[in-house]
């Protein structure tokens, strides 16, 4: 899948709670691997998701958690 269709997609938790829209990917470079997508909720509060977290990417990326499970992304 190309990066550019993963942004911006509407991200929902397990429960069918809107979480936010998929603002950035954290990739590591060293090892050409995806760390976590960050999404963006509201106008401030950011979300780091594992790439475990994801259940499905269709029109929307569905987690296999709740919302209060996401933690905050770390500055790089």
């Amino acid at each position: 899948m190309n990066v550019r269709k993963l942004l911006s997609k509407e991200v929902i938790d397990r429960d069918g709670n809107k979480v936010g829209k998929t603002k950035d990917i954290d990739i590591d470079m060293h090892y050409g691997t995806v760390n976590h997508i960050i999404v963006s909720s509201g106008l401030v509060k950011k979300y780091a998701v594992e790439l475990g977290k994801i259940a499905q990417i269709g029109d929307k990326i569905i987690l296999n958690c709740k919302k209060d499970e996401l933690t905050k992304p770390t500055p790089s």
